[in-house]
């Protein structure tokens, strides 16, 4: 409060002082809180990572890795913007485990 206005929408009240405007409801006009997104190959590969360790896949495991890897490229390139870099991780993670479990598998089951 002022006894003279200090800028635009100042008002001046019955006591004769004025008073700063008042802020829209809500917060600042204008401004929007940005969710970044998760990356979607973060997501698959550790979707491919755990179903290669569950159904013993070479494929699916190393599917896993190249999609983690190119997760983790994207989400650096990203700025912010995309999220999901332990996902994409653990996708590399549980693919290279999967895919060395069944190549373990594959030499002990015909040796």
């Amino acid at each position: 409060m002022s006894d003279t206005p200090q800028g635009p929408g100042w008002w001046q009240a019955s006591d004769g002082r004025y008073y700063p405007p008042q802020a829209p409801p809500g917060g600042p006009v204008g401004y929007s809180a940005i969710q970044p997104q998760t990356n979607t190959k973060a997501t698959g590969s550790l979707i491919c990572g755990i179903i290669s360790l569950v159904c013993f896949g070479v494929v699916l495991g190393a599917v896993a890795i190249v999609l983690g890897v190119m997760a983790r490229n994207e989400i650096t390139a990203s700025g912010g913007a995309q999220k999901g870099e332990g996902m994409a991780v653990a996708g590399i993670i549980t693919g290279a485990v999967g895919a060395l479990l069944t190549v373990v598998w594959l030499v002990w089951a015909y040796s």
